[in-house]
C-alpha cells in the first residue's frame, strides 16, 4: 500500500505553458495568413483529384504498377507552399490513394507494400526508402468471399509525392506483394481494380 517504497523517481514538475508546444494563437496570424488559413483549411468531403481503372492481377514479389493521372499535384503543391510560405503548418492536408475494387486472394500469406514512383522497386526495397509509402493486408478479407464487398484500403502517400516536389501532373502507385514470412514462396494472387487519389 505503500507506493514509496517501490523507489519510482519523477520529472520536476513545471506550470503548463500558456500554448501547447509548436502552436500558435489565432491572433497572432496577421491579415493574409488567416486569408490563407480560409482557403486552405475548410472543412469538408475528400476531393477526388485523380482516379484509374486496373485490371491486372498482381502477384507475389512482382510489381503492379498503375499510373494516375492528377492535373491537379502542381496547384495543390502551391497551396501547400502558400501555407508555409505564411508560417503555417500542413496541418491535416493530406494527399490519400484509396485501393477499391479489390477482388481479395484466396489465402493471405502476403503483404503489400505500396511505393510511388520508385524507378529501381524490388522486392527487397526497403521500408526506409523514401519512396515507400506504407503496407497493407487481406487479414480478414475473407469476408469478401461471402458475398459482402470487398476490401477498401487508403495508403497516405503525403510524404512520397512531396519528397518528389509534386513535379508530375501523375504519379504510379507501385504494389509489391511480399511473403509475410521471409524466404517463403507464395502462389497468391488478388486484383486492384480502382485507386482514386484524394486530397482531404
Amino acid at each position: 500500500m505503500d507506493i514509496a517504497r517501490l523507489d519510482y523517481t519523477y520529472d520536476i514538475f513545471q506550470a503548463a505553458p500558456s500554448l501547447a508546444a509548436g502552436t500558435a494563437s489565432l491572433t497572432q496570424f496577421n491579415a493574409q495568413q488567416i486569408q490563407i488559413l480560409n482557403q486552405l483549411l475548410k472543412l469538408g468531403t475528400p476531393e477526388t483529384i485523380g482516379s484509374s481503372e486496373n485490371t491486372s492481377p498482381s502477384r507475389v514479389n512482382l510489381e503492379t504498377g498503375i499510373p494516375v493521372s492528377v492535373a491537379k499535384l502542381p496547384s495543390l503543391a502551391r497551396d501547400f507552399r502558400n501555407m508555409e510560405a505564411a508560417g503555417l503548418t500542413l496541418g491535416n492536408r493530406r494527399v490519400l490513394a484509396k485501393l477499391s475494387n479489390i477482388t481479395a486472394p484466396a489465402t493471405n500469406d502476403f503483404i503489400v507494400n505500396v511505393f510511388v514512383d520508385c524507378p529501381y522497386l524490388s522486392p527487397t526495397t526497403p521500408y526506409s526508402d523514401p519512396h515507400y509509402a506504407g503496407s497493407f493486408s487481406f487479414f480478414g478479407a475473407a469476408m469478401a468471399m461471402h458475398g459482402m464487398e470487398g476490401p477498401t484500403f487508403v495508403i497516405d502517400i503525403t510524404g512520397t509525392v512531396r519528397a518528389a516536389g509534386f513535379a508530375a501532373e501523375k504519379v504510379k502507385i507501385q504494389l509489391m506483394p511480399v511473403p509475410a514470412i521471409v524466404g517463403a514462396e507464395s502462389k497468391s494472387s488478388f486484383q486492384v481494380g480502382k485507386i482514386d487519389i484524394l486530397s482531404v
